[in-house]
């Protein structure tokens, strides 16, 4: 791959956004994103700004599958190429609340209001740029609170699915292994973590009876971003795992997605939790069954959604 291809690639994948690298899981992530921005950064070292932006979405990345301090380092490193990035000052400002670094948190948000565009500036959104104005001065305040109350911060180092996160985010994933499979009595999302770490090692037979004693379990489950960005492709065209994830389904009290915007877009405020989970089981084991029945039952419930 030559420097105008490698910019291309690079160029593209940045165009595409979070939603189509996140979709790509952590295959196609490993294997082709990382080793080319890498290249990227010894071949194209001059566009600083596609190298930033590229960054930019490592954060969102693992933002998305709950590794804060990972997302943090990456926002930083789109700021060494670009600190023109607004967006990351914004990031950076939630982020550092989240794990409880509230001096930093506070720096970052004050340089995001800071950076803020005059209304004056032409192709300013007056009322968006209020309303972000807004968002910023509450995260602050919020911030500032924290300072002032020695608030303990949202995570800590106490939870354990964070800390498996974390190490996930890092691809150490034999210590999230050895960790997950040395506690006594796993929650659910202890075990997810596992099952993720099993499904990046390829450990395909590992993973389905994790899952399987995720489905034995009875307390709340949240299915992430995460789950989607580690499941493995075979097991993803499985319908087993798909029958197993409706069986889930009435313990799930959080549902994330990356694909599939319309059905939560559209259903999201007049469906339960559960029903959305069902819906997205049923649609993937309908289709991988060629189930043309099944999938004429879900169109007539779910006109909106675009998969149907």
């Amino acid at each position: 791959m030559d420097k105008d291809q490698l910019h291309q690639f690079l160029q593209q994948q940045e165009n595409a956004g979070i939603a189509a690298l996140h979709a790509r899981g952590y295959v196609w992530y490993q294997s082709e994103w990382l080793p080319r921005l890498r290249l990227g950064e010894e071949l194209l070292a001059t566009h600083t700004d596609l190298l930033a932006d590229c960054w930019y979405l490592i954060g969102d990345l693992h933002d998305f599958n709950g590794a804060p301090l990972q997302a943090i380092q990456a926002y930083q490193q789109a700021l060494a190429y670009d600190e023109d990035v607004d967006g990351a000052y914004r990031e950076l400002a939630y982020l550092n609340e989240l794990v409880g670094n509230y001096p930093a948190a506070l720096d970052y948000v004050r340089q995001a209001l800071e950076r803020l565009p005059g209304p004056e500036e032409e192709g300013v959104d007056e009322a968006l740029l209020e309303e972000l104005r807004e968002d910023l001065l509450e995260l602050q305040a919020a911030i500032q609170d924290s300072l002032n109350y020695t608030v303990e911060p949202y995570l800590t180092p106490e939870n354990e699915g964070w800390n498996l996160s974390e190490q996930l985010a890092q691809g150490d994933f034999k210590a999230v292994v050895d960790r997950a499979k040395a506690l006594t009595a796993p929650s659910s999302t202890v075990l997810q973590c596992l099952a993720r770490a099993q499904g990046a090692l390829g450990e395909l037979e590992a993973y389905q009876q994790t899952w399987e004693q995720i489905a034995q379990q009875s307390d709340p489950v949240h299915l992430g971003y995460a789950d989607w960005f580690y499941l493995p492709e075979a097991v993803a065209e499985a319908p087993a795992f798909w029958a197993q994830i409706e069986t889930l389904a009435p313990r799930v009290q959080e549902l994330e997605l990356s694909t599939h915007e319309t059905l939560e877009t559209h259903y999201g405020a007049t469906q339960t939790v559960s029903e959305l989970v069902t819906a997205l089981a049923q649609y993937h084991r309908y289709t991988l069954q060629n189930d043309a029945e099944g999938l004429a039952r879900l169109r007539k419930q779910y006109p909106k959604w675009e998969a149907l």
